[in-house]
């Protein structure tokens, strides 16, 4: 089988690229081990113009939005889904230090200060923020009947990636059957056992995130209390995640998700039901700078990794760029 570029992978890096690619008229490819989960599949998949606590926007976030607007809604015109939900974000303050740092930085284009004691029935002593031009993006939906269209009319290889299998003849890649023009590699974590990339600023952390049911919670709000709290569908939410930079193994870190549900209850007068507890091991990149990298010796080789919490909104932005620097 002779395809323009191989895909490594199929979280949102992996994803966006086969997306941006097809758009252009290449024909791809998409090895994905469908075994492991990938820690995009578990993020909370929000858009969010600010940047942690001290309320400052993102650098380049307009720029980052138009081209992730761009990429969603051309994905949902090819799967005939929507994929990409506008909803305001409700950051209920934890203390009145949070409310000050806020007030501090406040601007009317991307967030409002309430001082009431109550959002629908919410214990909120300290008030709340609502941020604007936020976005939930559906990554269930997203990568699953991507995945469908690209097994349909493209390749895609549920199987695992095998570096040693991989042979560059007549610049071309040769990997089994298939012979590829260009290869890109959006593994995550497993881009730290890539042996053609070697030395990567990376390093890594694990994280838990629940599923939980709430009748009765506004879904068209996405939330934070001490954790994050995003709609699903329906009465289903995304709940966490923690973020444990030593651990030794990715079994369920129960205490967290005790205290996490506790926390919560105390905020919220409706029921809370746990559906589902998950871990990931996450890739980082030292200092959570995004790698677009071009092989220095390869020209047809590419890396899309390290996107980080960000990723929904920055991933397409940073493929353009590789896509440029590649020359596709």
């Amino acid at each position: 089988m002779k395809l323009d570029i191989l895909i490594i992978g199929q979280g949102i890096a992996g994803t966006i690229t086969s997306f941006q690619l097809i758009n252009k008229g290449y024909s791809v490819g998409i090895i994905n081990n469908t075994i492991q989960t990938p820690s995009s599949k578990l993020a909370s998949a929000i858009i969010n113009p600010l940047s942690g606590k001290k309320w400052h926007q993102i650098a380049h976030f307009y720029a980052f939005l138009e081209d992730s607007i761009s990429s969603y809604k051309g994905i949902e015109k090819i799967i005939n889904q929507s994929i990409l939900q506008p909803k305001d974000h409700v950051y209920f303050f934890q203390s009145r230090e949070e409310q000050i740092i806020a007030k501090q930085q406040i601007n009317p284009a991307w967030y409002e200060i309430n001082e009431e004691k109550a959002f629908k029935n919410i214990n909120s002593p300290h008030g709340y923020a609502q941020i604007k031009q936020c976005y939930c993006i559906d990554q269930e939906v997203l990568f699953e009947k991507w995945k469908l269209y690209i097994a349909h009319h493209y390749y895609y290889d549920a199987s695992s990636f095998e570096h040693s299998a991989l042979k560059y003849e007549n610049n071309c890649w040769q990997y089994r059957d298939i012979q590829a023009r260009n290869i890109i590699f959006c593994e995550g974590i497993g881009a730290k056992q890539n042996p053609f990339f070697n030395n990567l600023p990376f390093t890594k952390n694990r994280g838990d995130v629940l599923y939980v049911n709430i009748a009765g919670l506004d879904n068209n709000y996405i939330y934070s209390f001490k954790e994050r709290l995003v709609p699903i569908q329906d009465q289903l939410f995304w709940l966490g995640s923690n973020h444990t930079w030593e651990y030794t193994d990715l079994l369920k870190n129960e205490e967290w998700a005790i205290r996490c549900l506790q926390d919560l209850q105390e905020q919220l007068p409706y029921p809370i039901q746990l559906i589902d507890h998950k871990v990931a091991e996450r890739p980082t990149s030292i200092g959570q700078q995004a790698m677009a990298m071009q092989h220095k010796d390869y020209p047809n080789m590419g890396l899309l990794n390290g996107l980080g919490t960000r990723g929904f909104l920055q991933a397409s932005t940073h493929c353009k760029d590789l896509l440029t620097k590649m020359q596709l």
